[in-house]
Order: C-alpha cells, then sequence, then structure tokens
C-alpha cells in the first residue's frame, strides 16, 4: 500500500510542475489563465508534498512581483463572477448531455440532481476574509 500512496504523491507532484510551467507560460502568452493555472498547482502540490506546496506559496505565490497580481485576481468581485461562471458552464454542459447524449429518464434525474447539488455547493462557498 505504501508503495502506491508513493505513487500517487509523485503523480500528484508531476501535475502540479505541469500547471505551474503553464501557469508561467501565462504571463507571456494572454491564452493562458495564469491565476486558475497556479491554483491547480498548488492544490496539485497540497496532496503531493506539503513541503513543495509551502514553497511554491512562498516563492510564487507570495513573490513581491506576483502576490500583487495574484491578490488583485482573488477579491470577492472576481471569486463571484468565478462562480457564477462556474454554475454557468455546468448548466450548459449538462443541458447538452441532457438533451443529446443521455436516453433513459433515470440518469436525466441524475444529471440535473448532482448538477443541482453542485450549484448549491459552489454558491454556498464563502470568500475567505483576511
Amino acid at each position: 500500500m505504501k508503495f502506491k500512496n508513493e505513487i500517487g504523491k509523485i503523480l500528484w507532484l508531476i501535475a502540479g510542475i505541469f500547471f505551474m510551467i503553464l501557469g508561467f507560460l501565462g504571463i507571456f502568452l494572454p491564452i493562458l489563465p495564469v491565476i486558475p493555472l497556479w491554483i491547480i498547482a498548488s492544490s496539485c502540490f497540497f496532496r503531493g508534498s506539503k513541503r513543495v506546496n509551502n514553497a511554491f506559496e512562498k516563492y510564487v505565490l507570495k513573490n513581491r512581483y506576483f502576490e500583487k497580481y495574484f491578490k488583485k485576481h482573488m477579491t470577492e468581485k472576481n471569486i463571484l463572477w468565478l462562480k457564477l461562471g462556474l454554475v454557468a458552464f455546468s448548466w450548459v454542459s449538462a443541458s447538452f448531455s441532457f438533451f443529446f447524449i443521455l436516453n433513459t429518464f433515470l440518469l436525466r434525474l441524475g444529471l440535473i440532481l448532482v448538477v443541482l447539488a453542485t450549484t448549491i455547493y459552489i454558491l454556498s462557498i464563502k470568500p475567505l476574509k483576511e
């Protein structure tokens, strides 16, 4: 069991490095969103290694150059727009599946219940206070 756990941690670290590099590329390429990629990288590092996550936060997220950029995007207004975007995307993709892919009543009902529960959960998340 320990071997599987170590492989999982390594895979999380590799995923974190991948998203961190994509985030750095996003600084120079406006098509890549920096902040969401770094949030994903941080969550991957958190699952892979607390020490690597702490170093990522210290040297990247709390860096004097990037901290202002990161904090600017993490305001309550932007978090609200992010939540509304997530909910809208969930419902649009679920609607596509509902009308074009799923053909049984139970699958459609399950999809509606999952998307409804996800919507309630996303909208109930309160932003962190400093």
